[in-house]
């Protein structure tokens, strides 16, 4: 009987182990079947290996891309987790475009329209780093180094991290904020506690912005015990399109306004390029942390949490 009993409880083992992989696949398959998401774009998001003749030809493609990811949203906008597919998919895209543009650069193109599609790589993507970028930068012709473009892509990488390690307290008194109900305060009235804060700088027009929010704010589940708060601020120039942006009141999180947008003193001495910009603060208004990407973010917060045990 006990033979029995331990044959049959090897066999079981046998066959949850030898038939578990198609067991998952199954319950994953039925989990993302919907009607909505079945008809998103197939290649929708890029293959980061893939090689195109000329920097011309993937910007080419990648107008292709986004145009079949807009003719997608058209049809399927007013159906259930549409926005949120259609956010996830072209941060996806732009990510990985962002990727592939700068393995293309390296390639050796170095001409007047890689250079304004350096300017994009540089600002998207965390991938190539700042020295890596600045190296390549500096294989440019001079002529296209002080060109526009040239010269705006040398501002975003002195801009990398360049905050860290400042006191911004008088900055923050000086930057005037709007709720949705039309008070303004300070934003320096934020930080007055003890608590470490995350400023989170977007724009109602900006896509990977309301991704990244997802993100942060699953991560931010983690930080709660932390005593880390996160603050959201719209640089819109356009108040009513600032409170017409669902994204962040579908988080449950409260956004102000940042009177003078791009024009602020906050945006113009902290040298803002666009957004989306993190900012993270201690009670005194010294800068921890200065970044362009979400899951930087998530990471440096995390070496932060375990070095300083907050």
């Amino acid at each position: 009987m006990n033979r029995l009993l331990f044959l049959f409880l090897a066999i079981s083992i046998w066959g949850s182990i030898t038939f578990a992989p198609s067991y998952a696949s199954f319950i994953s398959i039925q989990r993302i079947s919907d009607p909505v998401q079945d008809t998103l774009p197939e290649n929708g998001a890029w293959d980061t290996t893939l090689v195109f003749p000329s920097v011309k030809a993937l910007l080419q493609a990648d107008a292709r891309k986004q145009k079949q990811l807009r003719d997608w949203y058209g049809k399927h906008k007013e159906e259930k987790d549409a926005q949120f597919l259609y956010d996830s998919l072209q941060y996806s895209s732009t990510d990985n475009f962002a990727v592939l543009m700068y393995k293309h650069l390296l390639r050796g193109e170095k001409n007047a329209a890689s250079i304004g599609a350096f300017a994009f790589a540089a600002r998207i993507s965390p991938y190539p780093g700042k020295a890596r970028m600045e190296h390549l930068l500096s294989l440019y012709p001079p002529a296209l180094r002080k060109n526009p473009n040239g010269q705006k892509i040398a501002g975003i990488l002195r801009g990398i991290s360049a905050n860290e390690g400042k006191n911004i307290r008088r900055l923050l008194e000086a930057t005037v904020i709007r709720s949705e109900s039309g008070s303004t305060q300070k934003l320096a009235a934020l930080i007055r506690d003890s608590r470490v804060k995350v400023l989170v700088f977007g724009g109602s027009w900006c896509k990977p912005c309301r991704f990244n929010d997802i993100e942060i704010h699953h991560a931010a589940e983690n930080w709660v015990s932390s005593g880390i708060q996160i603050y959201h601020f719209s640089l819109d120039r356009d108040p009513d399109k600032w409170k017409a942006n669902k994204s962040l009141q579908s988080l449950g999180a409260v956004s102000w306004l940042v009177e003078g947008n791009f024009n602020s003193p906050l945006a113009k001495q902290l040298n803002f390029t666009g957004v989306p910009q993190y900012i993270v603060v201690d009670k005194n208004g010294d800068v921890l942390i200065d970044v362009y990407n979400a899951r930087q973010l998530i990471e440096r917060i995390e070496q932060i949490r375990k070095a300083r045990d907050i």
